[in-house]
């Protein structure tokens, strides 16, 4: 099974490509994503670990192990990354398994398994 800190490395320098060929775009992309995560009524870790629910239901690895590793980063704890997984699997059901494993792998790598 591969890295999945080194698997995001690699697709975010790859995705620069892009961000280079239409740096207007990105821009404007980037500012959303910064509001959109800034503390307010409800803090940037949570917010994370919503997009971490978000991105296990629709098989998404960008968006998993991205908000995965910044919602650890603002401290997420191994406990509210697991029940964010829980709800996840409970509102998708089972098929949601298949991009939880990401989080658990990831989880194993960053030393909370």
């Amino acid at each position: 099974m591969q890295n999945q800190g080194l698997w995001l490395e690699e697709f975010l320098a790859c995705r620069k490509n892009y961000d280079n060929e239409n740096p207007e775009v990105w821009e404007l992309t980037l500012k959303t994503i910064t509001a959109a995560f800034a503390d307010g009524a409800l803090g940037s870790k949570e917010k994370h670990l919503m997009a971490v629910a978000i991105g296990v239901k629709d098989h998404c690895a960008p968006c998993t192990l991205g908000h995965l590793q910044a919602a650890i980063k603002a401290g997420a704890t191994k406990a509210e990354i697991l029940e964010t997984v829980g709800v996840t699997i409970s509102m998708s059901g089972t098929t949601a398994m298949g991009g939880a494993w990401m989080v658990f792998k990831m989880m194993e790598e960053e030393g909370l398994f």
